[in-house]
This record gives structure tokens, C-alpha cells and sequence, in this order.
């Protein structure tokens, strides 16, 4: 996947969102979809910690 496959599919996201962003802005459309992405990032990890980090591991002890 190189440069060009990229860009094929940013033209298309960016034509997607267009009706969604029109009426708020598109600075504050990007802003909302990076808190989200955000939100998403931290529920996962909240999520996930137990088996990301075991606090029983050798390597936490103490």
C-alpha cells in the first residue's frame, strides 16, 4: 500500500464527510473525530489493562 492507495481513500473519506462537516465546520469536525479516536483509545486500554500489565508479572513486583 503505497502513496497513491492512501490518497485514494483520503479522497474518499473527505468526500463522505463533507455533508457532515458542512454545518458545524470542517476544523471542528477533524477536532471531534480526534477527541473521539481519543475516547476510543482510552476505553480500549481501560479495558485491556488487566491483560496488557498483570500486576502479578516478575517485572512489577515490588
Amino acid at each position: 500500500m503505497g502513496p497513491g492507495y492512501g490518497a485514494q481513500w483520503a479522497r474518499r473519506a473527505g468526500s463522505a464527510s463533507g455533508g457532515r462537516a458542512t454545518p458545524i465546520g470542517y476544523s471542528a469536525m477533524g477536532s471531534v473525530y480526534a477527541v473521539a479516536g481519543i475516547i476510543a483509545m482510552l476505553a480500549i486500554a481501560v479495558r485491556w489493562r488487566d491483560d496488557l500489565w498483570p500486576a502479578h508479572a516478575a517485572a512489577n513486583a515490588g
